[in-house]
């Protein structure tokens, strides 16, 4: 009697054993194995896998809906920076079906939730080829895309065939690329997006591009955040009035007057804000904030001004349900407790850094003065620098 002439149940058992490493052995040994360890996630304990072929994994490891993939430049040997190369189309624009990428060795790390992660290595000189390899095999059953330093001609082409595709989360585009990036066609959908995050580097180059995805996706799209991207401004206007979800960066005069615009068109929609501050002098954003009359329920500040906080207990953000603070310019729980005068409707306040360098103590006056405040939650910037109350209890 040979291993795979066992019922299932003991099979399993035998297999429950295996690191992820033998289990991604044996699933390549047998189909019968693999079948097995690919429908059952509860074999799989999350681990960093280096592998000669990652593209097979995909035969052996639990379905994946979640790919995130950071990756490192690629240079030649003389130091020129290389581009993955754009897969040919015809004269028509349409793909040529027979293009293919090479198949590298890389580290990955898996698990036992639908997600695949692609490890940045110094050690990989191709991890840039294999995201694009798994970007092109998954595309078409991908949920959540998250990458960096990508190219994004290179991945943006093969969203169009993202049919399941819900949130986009592209960070620190490359820019050393000498791949022009292709507009997106107005008149193609990706049916289920409904997230986009772009953060840190943006090349000019690439403005264009991702301004024109949001453009064709105005109609569906809930959330927008381009709290941390490095030059946001020309994407403001391109995302839709009906947003739910929006994070923007008040950095200079005219962005101010843009994103005081952008408020001012989204008062209707939108729920949560998120506002990144680089500006001192961010009156019109203040005068949006004083004077809202949407359903606004929750709010994030991002280096903020002490000001900017007192126009939040206003009177304007009456409805306010949720309230995030994040490295305030000032040191002041005093400042803090006027805003919350103005928020009777406030059940949760989160104080992360900056003020939390205070001692806990210092906020324990917040929530007598707030009865409604269900939780606070002030962490600092150490472990012995935290505070969590629940309802005026202390969490530990």
């Amino acid at each position: 009697m040979t291993l795979l002439m066992l019922p299932s149940v003991p099979l399993l058992r035998v297999l429950a054993m295996l690191e992820p490493k033998d289990l991604i052995a044996a699933g390549r040994a047998s189909p019968r194995l693999g079948a097995l360890t690919r429908a059952n996630t509860s074999l799989w304990k999350e681990s960093e896998v280096w592998d000669q072929d990652v593209m097979t994994l995909l035969q052996v490891i639990p379905p994946v809906d979640t790919l995130k993939a950071e990756v490192e430049p690629l240079f030649s040997v003389s130091g020129e920076p290389l581009s993955v190369p754009l897969r040919p189309r015809d004269a028509s624009g349409t793909p040529d079906p027979t293009f293919s990428y090479p198949r590298y060795s890389g580290s990955v790390l898996v698990g036992r939730r639908s997600e695949l992660v692609l490890k940045e290595s110094k050690s990989c000189y191709y991890s840039e080829f294999i995201a694009v390899s798994l970007i092109w095999e998954l595309a078409p059953r991908l949920k959540h895309l998250e990458v960096s330093q990508l190219e994004l001609g290179i991945f943006l082409q093969f969203l169009e065939s993202a049919f399941c595709l819900e949130t986009l989360r592209i960070r620190n585009l490359c820019t050393y690329s000498k791949n022009a990036s292709v507009p997106w066609p107005q008149d193609v959908r990706v049916p289920r997006l409904h997230t986009v995050s772009l953060s840190g580097r943006c090349p000019d180059r690439d403005v264009t591009a991702l301004r024109s995805l949001l453009l064709a996706h105005r109609g569906q799209l809930r959330h927008v955040d381009l709290s941390d991207l490095s030059s946001p401004l020309p994407l403001l206007d391109a995302c839709p009035d009906n947003l739910h979800r929006l994070g923007v960066k008040v950095e200079d005069a005219e962005s101010c007057v843009a994103v005081a615009k952008t408020l001012h068109r989204m008062q209707g929609q939108l729920k949560e804000l998120k506002m990144n501050f680089r500006f001192a002098d961010a009156d019109l954003v203040q005068d949006s904030l004083a004077s809202w009359g949407g359903p606004l329920e929750r709010l994030e500040f991002e280096n903020y001004y002490p000001e900017t906080l007192r126009v939040v207990g206003a009177g304007g953000l009456s409805g306010l349900q949720h309230l995030v603070l994040v490295r305030p310019r000032g040191d002041d729980p005093g400042e803090v407790s006027a805003a919350l005068s103005g928020l009777p409707r406030l059940r949760s306040l989160v104080l992360r850094a900056g003020l939390c360098m205070l001692p806990p103590e210092a906020f324990l006056d917040i929530p007598a003065a707030n009865p409604d405040l269900e939780l606070l939650v002030v962490v600092g910037i150490t472990k012995y620098n935290c505070l969590c109350l629940y309802k005026g209890e202390s969490l530990e």
